[in-house]
């Protein structure tokens, strides 16, 4: 994640720091980098803390794909569930790429 988060017009060693909350959120979920972060991110720049907070409050995360599977699976049929199902990487990398993208544009209005 750090190219992601340098490409985000942090410096390095800020980029690093994000990218491990990055790469943290996306395995887990959004709450429990929250909790690891809270203590921390009045000493954050601005510029980082807008865009850290724009990214971990998206919904990018392997646990919010189930969601979404399971939920088509309440109403769909099964073959249609396994399409979806199929498109799981698809749907997380658009979702990842969706998250990169607020955390630009929360992160150019707070430079």
């Amino acid at each position: 994640m750090f190219p992601f988060a340098w490409l985000l017009g942090l410096s390095p060693g800020e980029a690093f720091q994000v990218a491990q909350y990055m790469g943290k959120k996306l395995i887990t979920n959004e709450f429990v980098v929250m909790l690891e972060a809270k203590d921390a991110i009045h000493t954050f720049s601005p510029h980082m803390q807008a865009t850290l907070s724009m990214f971990v409050t998206s919904f990018a995360n392997v646990g919010t794909v189930g969601i979404i599977i399971s939920v088509f699976k309440s109403f769909l049929s099964d073959d249609k569930v396994t399409i979806i199902s199929r498109s799981f990487a698809y749907i997380l990398l658009s979702g990842i790429l969706v998250s990169l993208l607020t955390a630009a544009i929360g992160g150019i209005f707070h430079w």
